[in-house]
């Protein structure tokens, strides 16, 4: 009918909004419909999911995750409050117990503690604990962090620099003054 009367089709409104225009943005009846996924953005979900499981390695080695290992579960810790009578929240504690043939513990030998060897499971180094030294730059390094005491260690030097001026300053006279009168 609207050949015959020489109008032109009806365009339908879709609802999304027109970033640049403002409105509605027009389609025509006769496009397809596009895919719901792009193969582009499928792959980038699976770059971002490869992104966030190299993120969990990293931190789980480090200390900083938050993924439970496999084969464990947490025991809520507590204690009996006496003058209450009630239960008193402790803690938890992630536990993973694996019960194995002499043998195969044998070949499957760990050091103990964090000591070598140190696999099954792979104990990471604790996370936040201060190491003693009688350095006090190395201490204070771990303390405010390397960039706070590099300033702090610039402005002792130049404090130090300053008191051994003015306290210095006679001798330094007297040697100029000796200098001068051998010279002369």
């Amino acid at each position: 009918n609207d050949k015959q009367s020489g109008k032109k089709p009806a365009k339908k409104a879709t609802s999304s909004w027109n970033c640049f225009g403002g409105g509605a943005k027009e389609a025509d009846s006769d496009d397809e419909e596009e895919p719901l996924l792009d193969p582009k953005e499928d792959e980038a979900k699976e770059d971002d999911a490869q992104v966030m499981q190299m993120v969990s390695t990293v931190k789980g080695m480090l200390g900083l995750g938050e993924d439970d290992p496999p084969d464990s579960s947490w025991l809520h810790m507590t204690k009996t409050d006496h003058e209450k009578g009630e239960r008193v929240p402790m803690g938890k504690l992630c536990i993973s117990i694996h019960i194995l043939p002499k043998i195969e513990a044998k070949m499957n030998d760990n050091g103990f503690g964090r000591r070598d060897p140190n696999h099954s499971p792979m104990l990471p180094p604790p996370v936040g604990r201060l190491k003693w030294s009688w350095n006090p730059f190395v201490l204070g390094a771990q303390i405010c962090g390397p960039k706070i005491c590099f300033y702090f260690t610039c402005c002792l030097i130049c404090t130090v620099v300053i008191v051994l001026m003015i306290f210095c300053q006679p001798a330094m006279n007297l040697i100029i003054s000796v200098s001068v009168k051998l010279l002369l």
